[in-house]
Parts: structure tokens; C-alpha cells; sequence
């Protein structure tokens, strides 16, 4: 197998192991929590323990070496990651301190002794089974689940990276266990952030001037169309003013025109009186 069925098998074992991780902490009045250290669906200790069991244990086929070797690598890899987690991170995303037979409230002997059963499911049924139906794809459909997976899970480190540190700065956690406190306080951040865009925890500056950058085009529009409604409404306002002197005009005309019909009627109707008149004269003499 090359590395890029190893990374889909890395893939495919991280997100069960997120699956196993949300029923094994479902509490009836909180709900579900997200227990990986990535924002999304993936649990990467649970990739990593798989694949270092696939690769040391194929070899062996007694079932209690299987077992035993699996619990030794899984509890190392738990106990390392939780180490190094709190150290870089100054939080934990899991702490056993209240269970029997545990050291530092890292490991205990209950979640060991899983990892031992799972692991040997693991190498005699579960890695045979999905090798066999991911050697069954072509090399593209291999390339294609590979990249979009690979940058997936980069651009999900990135932003999980910048919130988890983002955090850090921010808080002193009261809790050993501070998973529900980092959920909580990462949707606060996200919740805040421009249209709830991750991306701004991870390009604060760009993501700013990006911003300003809309907001003055979106000003300069603005002024533009208001500058454009002020000239059409100028435009309106003479034309109107325009049409009102040309009414005005036609109606002065119209009246002169009808004082001056009125007073050639009246001249009518006097000359035609007087005529009247100078004939009645004439008729008496």
C-alpha cells in the first residue's frame, strides 16, 4: 500500500473514532459535545493509533499479542497526546482523574483495556475489510479521495490551530476535563466573527481589510446612486417647471386670443347697432 491509502485509512479511522467518542460521552442533559481537538467530525489520535497498529502488529496472528500490544500503543499514544496537548495548549481535552487504576487522570485501565479489544478488531477484521474495498478503486478515485481529504484536514488544523491558541490567550480554564469549555468558547469566537466566518480567526488583518474595503465601495455606491437619484430628480423638477411655463403660456395665449375675439364681437355688435340706428333715422326723415 502507498501513503495515500495509509492517509484514507488515517481518514476513515479518525472520524469512527469521533463517532465512538460522541456516544461514550453523550450526556442526557448536555447532549452531545464535540470531543476532537478539530472542528471537524475527526478524532486524529484515533487515526494515528490505528495506523501504528497496522503497521507494527500485521505480523503477528497470536490474538494475545495482538491484544496486549495494541493496549500498550494505544495508552502510550493517549497519554503523550494528552501530555503534550496540555502542555502546548494549557488545556485537556479529557481527564480520567476519577477513575480507578489511572495515571495523571491521562490513562486508566477501563479505556485501556478497550483499546486492546479494538485494536485486535482492528487488525483481524476491520483494516482487512476497508483495504480490500479501497484497493478495489481505481488509482484517479484513490488521488481524488486522497486530495480532498488531505486538504480538508490541513485547512481544519489551520483554523483548529488559530481558534485553540485564540482561546489559550483568553482564558484560564477552571476544569481538568475543558472540552465543553473550549466548544463553548470557540462558538463564542466564531459566533462573532464576520458572518460566523472561521477564515477570520485565521486572516484577522485580511479578513479587516477586506471589510473596509466593502464597506467604502459599498459608501462609494451609495453615493454614486444618491448622486444619480439627485440629478434624476433635478432632471424631474426642471422638466416639470418646464412643462408648468409651457401650460402657463398656451393658457395666456389662449386667453388673449379670447379677449381679443370678445372685443372684435362687441366692435361687431356696435358698429351693426349704430348702423341700425342711422337706418331708422333715415327711415323717419
Amino acid at each position: 500500500m502507498n501513503i495515500k491509502i495509509f492517509f484514507i485509512l488515517f481518514a476513515l479511522y479518525s472520524i469512527f473514532g469521533w463517532i465512538c467518542e460522541e456516544f461514550a460521552t453523550y450526556d442526557k442533559e448536555k447532549g452531545f459535545i464535540n470531543r476532537g481537538f478539530l472542528i471537524g467530525p475527526y478524532c486524529p489520535i484515533y487515526g494515528f493509533s490505528a495506523l501504528i497498529m497496522v503497521l507494527i502488529l500485521n505480523r503477528f496472528i497470536n490474538p494475545y499479542v495482538i491484544f496486549i500490544l495494541s493496549l500498550i500503543i494505544c495508552t502510550t499514544v493517549e497519554y503523550l497526546a494528552s501530555y503534550f496537548m496540555e502542555l502546548i495548549f494549557n488545556a485537556r481535552w479529557w481527564d480520567y482523574s476519577n477513575k480507578r487504576f489511572n495515571i495523571d487522570g491521562r490513562v486508566c485501565l477501563k479505556n485501556a483495556i478497550y483499546f486492546g479489544f479494538m485494536g485486535l478488531i482492528l487488525i483481524k477484521f476491520v483494516n482487512p475489510f476497508l483495504e480490500t474495498i479501497i484497493l478495489r478503486f481505481s488509482p484517479f478515485t484513490i488521488n481524488i479521495i486522497f486530495y480532498v481529504l488531505l486538504i480538508i484536514f490541513i485547512l481544519d488544523n489551520i483554523f483548529s490551530f488559530k481558534l485553540i491558541f485564540k482561546i489559550k490567550e483568553e482564558n484560564v480554564f477552571k476544569r481538568r476535563d475543558n472540552t465543553r469549555e473550549i466548544v463553548a468558547k470557540g462558538k463564542e469566537i466564531l459566533s462573532k466573527s464576520l458572518f460566523g466566518n472561521k477564515l477570520i480567526i485565521i486572516f484577522p488583518q485580511k479578513i479587516k481589510e477586506q471589510k473596509e474595503k466593502i464597506k467604502n465601495e459599498v459608501k462609494k455606491q451609495q453615493a454614486i446612486l444618491k448622486e444619480s437619484i439627485n440629478i434624476k430628480r433635478q432632471k424631474e423638477k426642471e422638466q416639470k417647471e418646464k412643462l408648468k411655463r409651457k401650460i402657463k403660456k398656451e393658457r395666456d395665449s389662449f386667453k388673449e386670443n379670447m379677449i381679443k375675439i370678445h372685443k372684435k364681437e362687441k366692435n361687431k355688435k356696435v358698429k351693426l347697432k349704430n348702423k341700425i340706428k342711422k337706418e331708422k333715422n333715415k327711415a323717419k326723415k
